[in-house]
Parts: structure tokens; sequence; C-alpha cells
């Protein structure tokens, strides 16, 4: 909007008279009242951004710490909160394998991509649309969002060395004790970009590996062979037909 008393004050280079009549003549502010918290996020998802649009983990970490009660509190989960998002190259990607990876139990069974939602009989994939409104019924209370980012903090471990082989190698080889052999398998996942064959690598270090002082370790042999049969499978799946002497490779990296 024009405005030529301001643009005047302005040119002039009265510029205590500008900011003054800028203030208490031409800024207002807007309250908007909202009974639920959809409504709301949709909201402060549209509007509440200095030139780079919010992303789904930003939903998830305002709804995280809507549930702490107290300013130190939120404070600490959000430092952890950013810390752990700082590891990963894909904030929602990595939120979407981890909650994937982690799946829910019906009627007895495991599913990996069959998530509840507020106002829907069916259930429904996790993506970018889906992700917020699943976590948005998965965490209803502080304890569940204190949950929720102890898990984060377990699974970027995971994360960080299944999408980076130079650091998984290099930096932090204790992480893979006795059974460094598994690294080039890795490496061909990693490589062929099958990140949904993360989701059940993901499961499996949680099932038969150990936690201690918030750090993994996996020595368990069936963790190997389930790698190594994912990496030669998917590897064979879409290299075999087009890649000369891939057969040839797959054994020698996989011995």
């Amino acid at each position: 909007l024009r405005n030529d008393k301001a643009l005047e004050q302005f040119e002039n280079g009265h510029l205590d008279e500008f900011i003054r009549y800028m203030v208490t003549e031409l800024l207002f502010g807007v309250r908007i009242t909202l009974k639920d918290t959809k409504t709301a996020n949709l909201v402060f998802k549209t509007l509440n951004y200095d030139g780079e649009p919010l992303t789904t983990a930003d939903l998830i970490k305002n709804h995280i710490l809507d549930y702490i009660p107290t300013e130190t509190d939120k404070e600490k989960l959000a430092k952890v909160w950013d810390e752990i998002l700082t590891k990963v190259k894909s904030k929602d990607g990595f939120l979407e394998l981890s909650l994937k990876s982690r799946g829910v139990i019906k009627n007895g069974v495991w599913e990996f991509d069959k998530f509840k939602v507020a106002d829907l009989k069916s259930t429904v994939k996790v993506t970018d649309d889906t992700l917020y409104d699943i976590l948005e019924q998965k965490i209803t209370k502080k304890a569940d969002a204190e949950n929720y980012v102890a898990e984060l903090e377990e699974d970027v471990q995971i994360y960080q060395k299944l999408h980076n082989s130079e650091k998984r190698i290099r930096e932090d080889p204790a992480l893979f004790p006795d059974h460094k052999d598994i690294n080039p398998a890795l490496d061909v996942l990693d490589n062929l970009n099958y990140v949904y064959a993360h989701i059940p690598i993901m499961a499996a270090w949680r099932h038969w590996g150990e936690l201690n002082d918030k750090t993994w370790t996996n020595t368990d042999p069936s963790f190997v062979v389930l790698v190594k049969i994912l990496a030669i499978w998917l590897f064979r799946f879409k290299t075999i037909r087009v890649i000369s002497g891939a057969a040839s490779t797959i054994d020698t990296i996989m011995t």
C-alpha cells in the first residue's frame, strides 16, 4: 500500500517521524481465535514463516511442545529435537522412515504403513500429507511427546549410518562391532537409493540390537544376514540385466 506522508518522511530523512508514524498509524494486529488444533496448525503453516515455507517437521515440533507444560522443559525438548534433525538430510523423510520402521500392532499383526488418523475409518499410508495427522493421533500427552523424541534420538543413529557410508566406516566403525563386512551391503543399498529397504533394517536393528547409554550396538548374526539378503535381492532386481559383470560383483561384495 502506498502512503504519501510516510514516503515523504522517509525520503526527507526524517526517520524518527517516519518510524513513529508507521508504528502508530499504519501497523495493526489481528487476533484469530481457533477452537481446534488442526485449524490452528493450518493457520500456523500458512502465515508464520519468514521466507521459508514451514515443513511438516516444524508442525510436528509445535504439536509436541504443546504438551510440555513449562517453558524450561519446552526449551530442553526443542533443543534435543533440533539437534536430531540437524543430523539428517531430509527432516520429513527421516520422520516418515522412523514412523514406518516402528509400525503399529493391529489385531496381533505388525503393520508398517497403515496408521489411523482422526475422522477416518480406514487407515492411511505414511506420506508428507498424512505424517502430521498420524502423529497428532499418536501424541496426545506429555509422556507421548517425550517418548517420541526419545525414539527419534535412537533412530537417528541408525539413519545416519544408512545414509552416509563415509561417516559409517571412518568416523564410527564401533557402531558395527565384529561385523564390518555389512558395510559393503549397506553401500549397495545407499548407492541404489532404495530407501524403503531401510525400513526393515531399522526395525531389525532395534529388534536384535542393544541400547546402552543412548548408543546402539548390534552383534547378532541374524542382522548381518538380513542386510546382506536385502542388498543381494535389490541389487539383482535393479541391475542384473543391465550391468556387465553384475553377478560376479554381487558375489565379491557379499562374501
